[in-house]
């Protein structure tokens, strides 16, 4: 698996995630550095595939960037990027309505 690849599994299944710990999580599964697992995000919001934001934590001077998935389908109103991850979303949030 790519490390794009990654990156937007880990988004699509925790949620937007700061640049850093995207980072970790890249660091800690292939062993790459930091700035490549940066670079790669970086080249995904390029493509259109994530969407960054300026955010400003408390207790911090400078704004971190966040990553989400951009691209949203026309029929759930979901994020995501991988079809099977939006068939189960769609597919749980029927059975929510069922109940």
């Amino acid at each position: 698996m790519s490390i794009k690849q990654l990156i937007i599994q880990f988004i699509e299944d925790n949620g937007p995630k700061f640049g850093g710990q995207i980072e970790d999580h890249i660091r800690s599964i292939m062993g790459a550095k930091a700035s490549n697992a940066s670079r790669r995000c970086r080249e995904l919001v390029e493509d259109g595939v994530l969407e960054r934001e300026l955010c400003q934590i408390e207790g911090v001077g400078n704004k971190v960037v966040k990553y989400k998935i951009k691209k949203v389908d026309a029929l759930s109103g979901i994020p995501s990027y991988r079809p099977e991850v939006l068939k189960q979303r769609i597919f749980e949030q029927s059975q929510k309505s069922l109940i």
